[in-house]
């Protein structure tokens, strides 16, 4: 895996999971990790901004649906704090969405998977993050 310094972070090919399931996130960080991805995990939006601080990503897997800061409100704060890596960022869900959740995500133009999700569905979405095709 690559390593490239940048002023003020480190740049690793990885993915952060940003998910308080405990269950799915070990799912998707062993998918991520047999990929040869390198993985970190935040619980919630908070500390999802603290990682991103830190580190810059190549995809940002985040849930909808978590305490102190959701998934919404950690794309808003991670499009002021970096907007490259708000690029980077793929919506996961188990809701059934209301009309407004679904307008907030439209809005944000990042795309959504829907739990369950198909491994292969859920790595081809991933490679296109990666690529910079989402």
């Amino acid at each position: 895996m690559s390593h490239v310094e940048t002023p003020g972070k480190s740049h690793f090919a990885g993915a952060l999971v940003v998910d308080d399931e405990g269950g799915l996130t070990l799912l998707v960080r062993a998918i991520l990790e047999d990929s040869d991805y390198l993985v970190d995990v935040a619980k919630d939006g908070v500390e999802a901004c603290e990682r991103v601080k830190e580190r810059r990503y190549d995809a940002i897997i985040c849930d909808i649906v978590m305490p102190n800061m959701d998934g919404i409100q950690f794309y808003t704060e991670l499009s002021k704090i970096d907007a490259t890596q708000a690029e980077r960022l793929m919506f996961v869900t188990g809701m059934d969405m209301d009309e407004e959740t679904r307008r907030q995500i439209r809005d944000t133009g990042r795309p959504v998977l829907h739990k369950p999700f198909e491994i292969g569905k859920f790595t081809a979405a991933v490679r296109r993050l990666v690529r910079g095709e989402e």
